[in-house]
């Protein structure tokens, strides 16, 4: 290749290289995000799950140019107390809707429902499981959920994580289960939970490394799932 020259993109031709201010380090976008358009099969894609994109152009020869996206958000977990109970309900109501709304009643129908199966969970969770671990999920300053993450010298186990609908779907799920299955590897132990069958978050579960436990009940709604980190993970190379 010529002295100066870029990598070439095959299927649309010479790439021009990108100049240093239009670099990851630099600032702005690389010049082969502007100066033409790349087909589908070449446009930039993660090549990890830190973030970091690259152009398959810019792999060539092992030289890579990575252009990394910053966190959409800044979280801050606190301890949940007394005065969280209001919202506690309405994230707790959120995740029943559809299932409300599939059995064809209206909010007024159901809020006397979900205020008894609330209130029955709260007093289960409270009378199982340490408070310690119980934390409502701060998003630049709101409440946008809750985590409760039981550690013992055993294992890590997540009794629950919940996000307000708006929040769902922008991966702040993933950074939470992220940053809890580091934990987890730090602390050389499992990481457990519960979910239903048919609960959307099992697909994230699996992708994650999650694996049902052994013996477990086949007929029971809940699945107990579990995860171990990887030999030689000691908290910085959780998916």
């Amino acid at each position: 290749m010529p002295a100066g020259a870029g990598p070439t993109c095959p299927a649309v031709g010479r790439l021009r290289a990108a100049r240093p201010w239009q670099t990851a380090s630099g600032g702005g976008t690389p010049s082969w995000g502007r100066t033409h358009a790349c087909p589908k099969a070449w446009s930039p894609r993660p090549r990890s799950r830190s973030g970091i994109r690259v152009h398959p152009a810019f792999a060539w020869r092992g030289r890579i140019s990575p252009v990394k996206t910053p966190p959409p958000f800044a979280l801050h977990l606190r301890p949940a107390t007394p005065d969280d109970d209001a919202f506690l309900f309405t994230l707790y109501a959120s995740t029943r809707e559809q299932q409300l709304a599939a059995w064809g009643w209206t909010p007024a129908q159901g809020e006397p429902f979900l205020r008894m199966q609330y209130q029955a969970q709260a007093r289960h969770y409270a009378a199982k499981h340490p408070p310690e671990g119980h934390a409502i999920i701060e998003r630049d300053g709101a409440a946008v959920g809750r985590q409760w993450l039981v550690r013992t010298p055993a294992e890590l186990l997540l009794v629950d994580v919940a996000l307000l609908p708006s929040q769902r779907g922008a991966g702040l799920g993933t950074h939470l289960l992220n940053a809890m299955q580091a934990e987890a590897a730090r602390a050389r132990v499992p990481m457990r939970l519960h979910v239903t069958r048919d609960n959307p978050a099992l697909r994230l579960y699996t992708r994650h490394g999650f694996t049902p436990v052994p013996g477990s009940d086949p007929a029971s709604p809940y699945l107990e799932l579990q995860w171990w980190a990887p030999e030689g993970d000691s908290g910085t190379g959780v998916r």
